[in-house]
């Protein structure tokens, strides 16, 4: 036995207060003669014996009486029932509902999540008056909104709301809450009735909890045996790593079969910005993967919100897979020359037009905001130590630099220097060179050069005179061995740097073809944006850093996949603005916007790939595996859930005993009453 109210004991002490009263009344008095009265007869001997007894009669009734009102109010408890009384213990219980999507199939008894609406309704009406209830899916954000209560028209009413979601699953967050929840409200019986379809990655992901208040876990299995047919996206890759408009845009697609079958010309087809732009047919066999490539050309800029889908299948919620990317409007270029109408200035001037590129002198930087330009491409042999501090700081920040060697070998030397490149060394060549080594690899050469990278004589290449060479970063481009074209990651920025002048003196470098595509394919890839990534379900919190190139100020836009708005406030830090979002659920594309109206950012939030796995645990697995991690609580698990009895599971949770004691306490009272009176009239 145990009590809900074990403090309420301490009035037990009361009991004694007619013992006491006894023992008070029983004390012995000082016997006084009278001569008056000494002839007066003594009372019979048998009188004297029953006052005595029905005092001690009395004196155990109004002891009974006090001890059973404690111990009523202090709601004495068993754990079973008792034959012939059914009147069980108040019941919190706990209802979480696995909505995964998993349990949106359907088996020979329907829909498996509107099948968990039929027994919510039947414990509903089955419960007490007394008994308190939460119900959740697992995927509910766990605040403190979630509370026991006894309105079960609230409770079915919020149930029916409840519908397949695809964001993270909260089983641990909700078992401790339950804990808790049972704790603030103190009954004997704290059960959690969970309803699933014992998928194995659910199973799995449930923590070992060494609860003090869950009693019992009642496993609801929601599942008919029967094979399941299911194709899945488990993921994308975007091969292409610059973006421009018009140009070719390729997705890599991997696909995985569940099933004991294979299928035979599935469509999957892309879209970008809810227009389909491409499809192909495959194949696939049982319980293989399939990797796909598919290709579009970008027709617009700004943010594309990618998808990919399969046609239908049993499980629909993994035929689709999101992705996203910004395809950059041509950026905003700051050219530092001396002279107008370089080979530099019409290369760009072609691709950019007049709007876009910007020239300045050496006396016009000082008066430039850099952080109005994507790209600064320098020509100037030197500029002063305020410039180059700004030079610097704006790389640092995100910013991208390109600079040409110059013909003053030591003026920016110690410029470069303070940005990675090291060593300097100045050729004159007395022989003209050309390139020997490209990597092709690199995104910046991607449609420039056909061929190997081991085959120079394939590779268009100046020839090349002079060079000013410095180590450091990525070597892009050698000549003769020496490196023609360095990339550095400097702070959150990026240079490259060029080992010859732009004009002929150096190369005819600027005569080739390779010079115009080369330049405007270093201006499209510096300007590209790197804050764009999918990302599956695996936490809710987004970080982002943005540079303060493409950063205004700290305010930005989230636009959601349903397309609504909100303001965000970034931290902002010396390299730039960090957005950190929270509370991130809803599948499909996101974009971030300036408060310029520009695109910096994109982010997708998919499905997890383990929801598509067809594997699940049996009954006796399940309860195997959660008695070991809940070593405090008793495991139930119902293989058919119509046999799931909420009285019985009472009967073997307790029994609350109080109301006996009531009475015990009401049969005192009378007793004491009937006790007292007849010894009343035997003293009259």
């Amino acid at each position: 036995m145990q009590f809900l109210n074990p403090f309420i004991l301490f009035g037990l002490f009361a009991s004694s207060i007619p013992i006491i009263i006894h023992l008070i009344n029983k004390r012995k008095q000082k016997k006084i003669e009278f001569s008056t009265l000494k002839f007066i007869k003594e009372l019979q001997n048998t009188k004297i014996r029953n006052v005595k007894l029905r005092q001690i009669i009395l004196l155990i009734l109004r002891t009974l009486l006090i001890t059973f009102i404690v111990l009523a109010f202090a709601r004495p408890t068993i754990d079973n029932s008792l034959p012939g009384f059914t009147n069980y213990s108040n019941t919190n219980t706990g209802i979480i509902v696995d909505n995964s999507f998993s349990m949106d199939l359907s088996d020979s008894k329907g829909n498996r999540l509107r099948q968990t609406r039929a027994i919510i309704e039947n414990i509903l009406n089955k419960s007490k008056d007394g008994d308190k209830l939460f119900i959740s899916p697992t995927n509910i954000r766990i605040n403190n909104h979630l509370f026991l209560t006894n309105n079960k028209a609230e409770l079915l009413d919020e149930y029916k709301k409840v519908k397949i979601d695809e964001s993270n699953n909260k089983i641990n967050d909700l078992i401790s809450k339950a804990d808790m929840l049972f704790d603030e409200n103190k009954e004997l019986n704290n059960d959690l009735i969970i309803m699933s379809d014992l998928q194995k990655n659910f199973i799995d992901e449930i923590d070992t909890h060494l609860t003090k208040n869950i009693k019992q876990i009642n496993i609801l299995k929601i599942r008919d045996e029967y094979e399941l047919k299911n194709i899945s996206i488990d993921s994308v890759k975007v091969l292409t790593s610059i973006f421009q408009l018009d140009k070719t845009a390729e997705i890599e697609i991997y696909i995985s079969n569940h099933s004991n079958s294979s299928f035979k010309d599935n469509i999957l087809s892309m879209s970008f910005n809810d227009r389909k732009v491409s499809q192909t047919n495959f194949d696939i066999t049982a319980k293989k993967k399939a990797v796909i490539k598919l290709s579009a050309n970008l027709s617009q800029s700004g943010a594309i919100n990618g998808k990919v889908e399969l046609e239908n299948d049993d499980l629909l919620q993994d035929n689709k897979y999101y992705f996203g990317f910004i395809v950059p409007d041509l950026p905003k270029v700051l050219l530092l020359t001396e002279h107008n109408r370089s080979f530099l200035e019409i290369a760009l001037r072609t691709r950019l037009g007049f709007n876009k590129l910007v020239l300045a002198n050496s006396n016009q930087l000082a008066t430039s905001n850099l952080n109005d330009y994507d790209v600064i491409i320098n020509t100037l042999e030197d500029f002063g130590s305020l410039e180059r501090s700004r030079i610097k700081q704006y790389v640092e920040s995100g910013g991208a630099f390109v600079s040409f060697a110059s013909d003053n070998v030591v003026k920016l030397k110690d410029f470069y220097i303070s940005l990675g490149l090291n060593n300097p060394k100045e050729l004159d060549l007395k022989n003209k060179i050309k390139f020997n080594k490209v990597e092709k690899s690199h995104p910046l050469f991607s449609d420039l050069f056909v061929g190997s990278t081991d085959n120079s004589q394939i590779v268009e290449s100046p020839e090349i005179e002079k060079m000013k060479t410095y180590t450091g970063g990525f070597v892009l481009i050698e000549a003769n061995n020496q490196p023609f074209m360095n990339e550095l990651k400097v702070g959150e920025g990026k240079l490259i740097y060029f080992a010859v002048n732009q004009d002929l003196n150096w190369s005819n470098f600027p005569l080739t073809g390779l010079f115009p595509a080369l330049i405007n394919k270093v201006i499209i890839y510096l300007s590209a944006n790197e804050a764009s990534f999918n990302k599956s379900q695996d936490n809710d919190k987004i970080i982002l850093n943005i540079s303060k190139t493409k950063s205004l100020d700290n305010n930005f836009t989230l636009i959601s996949p349903s397309g609504q708005e909100s303001v965000i406030k970034a931290n902002t830090l010396p390299s730039g603005n960090v957005l950190i979002i929270d509370n991130v659920g809803e599948i499909g594309n996101y974009s971030i916007k300036n408060s310029k109206s520009e695109f910096v950012a994109t982010f997708s939030l998919n499905h997890s790939s383990e929801e598509s796995i067809a594997d699940f645990y049996t009954s006796d697995e399940t309860k195997e595996i959660l008695t070991k991690k809940f070593p405090n609580s008793k495991i139930q698990v119902i293989d058919n859930y119509i046999d799931f009895d909420l009285d019985k599971m009472r009967a073997s949770l307790g029994t609350e005993l109080w109301q006996i004691f009531l009475i015990l306490a009401l049969l005192c009272g009378l007793a004491e009453l009937f006790v007292q009176k007849a010894y009343k009239n035997e003293l009259e």
